[in-house]
């Protein structure tokens, strides 16, 4: 929690987000955590009847329990993606950053 704290404080004085940005942030984020926490258990008041953990154990994963490990394609092309957005943006300001020194 400290370093959730810490870095929405630093976001809002670097103006990358105002505050009502983080505030909708928290409550679209928190609002979906209880969701996807209620579908995964079975709980979801909505769709009590989801058990998506059940699911993917019956018919995903295999006798063993393992993910296999072609399923890890799509979460590991959207880090990729990520990384090559922070990536780009580390390098932009490395550029920024020896124009000005020259």
């Amino acid at each position: 929690i400290a370093y959730a704290t810490i870095s929405l404080v630093y976001r809002v004085q670097t103006n990358l987000h105002t505050f009502d940005q983080i505030a909708a942030g928290l409550f679209f984020g928190i609002t979906n955590s209880f969701l996807w926490h209620g579908l995964a258990f079975g709980e979801n008041p909505v769709l009590p009847s989801v058990n998506l953990m059940e699911l993917v154990s019956t018919h995903l994963l295999p006798e063993s329990g393992i993910m296999p490990v072609k399923y890890l394609a799509i979460p590991a092309a959207l880090g990729l993606a990520v990384v090559g957005s922070i990536e780009r943006r580390i390098s932009s300001w490395w550029k920024k950053r020896k124009a000005k020194d020259d």
